[in-house]
């Protein structure tokens, strides 16, 4: 490491004949040991301990770690957990293979240094047998901060939470903090933020379903913002799993709306189960009302299989904007087919009984200008934009009534 610049050498030498080298090109080195948890032998990528930093008082130093804390911590892999923590197996799929195939983690608990199992199987301890759920929200801040997965980042003055969002990402330089190191902050936050606020709403509803079967009567909701699955952008059950593996707690993943060939879902899959929870959002809407969704994709088919799924809802679509979000995902820096902005699509459903009228009056003048000016009823009226507004749906009606005249003549 160039502790300078506070990044790793391209290139660096070999310590015993001097060649240049890169990561690439070294094999990792491996350790082989026996998992009493899971009653297995298991193979993980070696690690060693190379920096301590601590503290006193307001003062923070670096040392190398010495005989005694090299002891201190082979003791602690020696003694038995005295508290439960989650062994379960990673699934197949797209965010656990590189932790599988570079590291060897491929349960929940190689996740974590030995210690940090300990701490956190004591914090989650306390936190079931205290029954507040808001001592499980507060301990699950740790569950990801302190897994293998946060990396070390000289540059940084915090070490906390310092792992790549979206990914199970292990890198070769990883950092082990303390529960009051990552904890103490948030804890203040809590206090001061969060506390006194608590009481304050007199009603509010939240909820945790299948957005495809929702329990809340038709005609109810007045309007629905959301924000759904980018195709493949995120596997939400896989980068959950941690935090689940904790609250003893799994998605049911089949019904999850994403691509995945490991859940054998691609494209079509994903469009049919979009389409059936748009289908219920067309339901639990009042008649009239809108639906605005917040979308981003890396591939346009992703985003005609949204325009698609809405469709088939029976949804209108009545504009399309982009949303700058300044910084870029890596996909929309990277690819040069990948959509740059995220869309806000606006879209209602029509009232009035148009659906009905539509079906008998489909193909004629007459069913035209029935939706012309249901049309125009729904769209919100702006002074600067209302003439380009009634020009462009002029336009609109004199197009349709020429490829009806078109048809009626053939």
């Amino acid at each position: 490491m160039n502790k300078e610049a506070g990044k790793i050498h391209d290139k660096f030498p070999c310590p015993h004949c001097g060649t240049l080298l890169t990561k690439r090109l070294m094999e990792r080195a491996w350790v082989t040991k026996f998992d009493k948890a899971i009653n297995q032998t298991i193979r993980q990528a070696k690690q060693v301990p190379v920096l301590i930093n601590y503290s006193v008082g307001k003062q923070r130093f670096e040392k190398t770690p010495d005989a005694f804390d090299l002891a201190l911590i082979e003791k602690i892999e020696q003694m038995e957990i005295p508290y439960w923590f989650p062994t379960d197996r990673m699934p197949e799929g797209y965010n656990t293979e590189q932790p599988k195939v570079s590291h060897g983690i491929t349960h929940v608990h190689h996740f974590y240094t030995r210690r940090n199992l300990w701490v956190l199987g004591g914090m989650y301890d306390k936190a079931f047998k205290a029954r507040h759920k808001l001592s499980l929200f507060f301990i699950q801040y740790a569950a990801l901060g302190f897994a293998k997965i946060s990396r070390y980042v000289p540059t940084h003055f915090s070490q906390v939470n310092r792992y790549l969002s979206g990914t199970l990402y292990v890198g070769s330089q990883q950092v082990e903090v303390s529960s009051g190191y990552i904890l103490t902050g948030k804890l203040q936050r809590l206090i001061k933020h969060e506390a006194p606020r608590f009481g304050e709403i007199k009603v509010a509803s939240i909820g945790c379903c299948d957005s495809s079967v929702f329990p809340i009567p038709g005609e109810s909701i007045d309007y629905i913002f959301t924000d759904p699955p980018f195709g493949g952008n995120l596997m939400y059950s896989e980068l959950n799993f941690l935090w689940e593996a904790w609250l003893k707690v799994f998605t049911n993943n089949k019904p999850e709306a994403i691509e995945n060939t490991a859940q054998g879902k691609g494209l079509p899959e994903y469009q049919k189960l979009m389409t059936e929870c748009f289908k219920e959002y067309y339901r639990v809407l009042k008649p009239g009302h809108w639906m605005t969704v917040e979308f981003h994709n890396s591939k346009n088919a992703v985003w005609n299989a949204i325009q698609e799924a809405l469709q088939a809802a029976c949804f209108v679509i009545a504009d399309v904007r982009t949303l700058d979000k300044q910084q870029g995902s890596f996909k929309q820096v990277t690819s040069a087919s990948a959509v740059k902005q995220d869309l806000i699509i606006s879209c209602y459903k029509p009232n009035g009984g148009l659906e009905e009228r539509f079906k008998l009056e489909a193909g004629t003048e007459q069913g035209v200008w029935d939706f012309v000016r249901t049309h125009l009823k729904q769209l919100p009226v702006f002074v600067r934009a209302c003439f380009q507004q009634a020009e462009f749906c002029f336009q609109q009606a004199k197009q349709s009534r020429a490829c009806f005249q078109q048809a009626k003549q053939k």
